[in-house]
This record gives structure tokens, C-alpha cells and sequence, in this order.
């Protein structure tokens, strides 16, 4: 009884994670507008705005700050990297990891890994990829 149980949680824990959402609601002027997150490289702060870059070198100026968009994000493939700097992880190239450890995104977008996020960002990255 028990191991079918185990099993029955399993399944129900495995398809919570393939039913992650796909889509995020970002606010404009005239209301909201529907993206894919898989186009979301990274996201900046600007003071209390946010600057949301795209794969199409697109960008856009939200009203939320970096911190609210982490919240809504952390539990997918994105991950704060510094004060100023949330990336997606489907994007990095590299990671160079030094006294100033820095991570390379598609487009040779190179940003600033915090010392106080370093680990939690090789934790999420070796979580996100094979690694050897």
C-alpha cells in the first residue's frame, strides 16, 4: 500500500513539474501583454522599474522592480544573479567562476555574478544542465 502510494505522489510531483507555466503577464500602459518565457534572456533594474530583454534583442520598461519579477520567476529556469540582474538559465554560455565570477548569455551578453549569489547560481545551474 505504501509504495503505490509513493508511486501515486511521484506521478502527481512529476507532472506538477512538466505543467510549469509557459507564459508571463507583464504590465504596460494600456493594460497587460502575454509573453513566452522562453524568449525572456534576462531582466535588469532600473530603480523601481524593470528592463525585461528578449532572444529578438527586444526590450521592454516594466513597472515592477527586479525583486517582485524574481519572486514571480525564481521557481522556473530563472535565477538573480546580482542586485541588478535576473537571468534565465535556458541562455548562459559560460560561467566564469573567479574573485569577480561573471556569467556569458547568448549574444555575448556578459553580467556580473554577486559573491553572495555565486553558489546558489552554480547550485541552479548544475541542477539546470548535465554537468561533468
Amino acid at each position: 500500500f505504501k509504495e503505490s502510494s509513493l508511486d501515486q505522489k511521484l506521478s502527481i510531483l512529476k507532472q506538477s513539474l512538466l505543467d510549469k507555466p509557459q507564459k508571463i503577464l507583464l504590465p504596460s500602459t494600456d493594460g497587460l501583454n502575454v509573453y513566452n518565457l522562453s524568449d525572456i534572456v534576462w531582466c535588469e533594474a532600473q530603480g523601481g522599474y524593470s528592463v525585461v530583454h528578449f532572444i529578438n534583442n527586444r526590450q521592454l520598461i516594466i513597472s515592477k522592480t527586479l525583486h517582485k519579477l524574481a519572486e514571480m520567476l525564481n521557481d522556473l529556469d530563472f535565477v538573480r544573479i546580482h542586485q541588478s540582474s535576473l537571468i534565465n538559465l535556458k541562455y548562459v554560455t559560460k560561467f566564469i567562476n573567479s574573485r569577480n565570477s561573471k556569467v556569458v548569455l547568448i549574444n555575448d551578453i556578459v553580467l556580473d555574478i554577486s559573491n553572495s549569489n555565486k553558489d546558489i547560481f552554480r547550485d541552479r545551474l548544475k541542477s539546470y544542465a548535465k554537468s561533468f
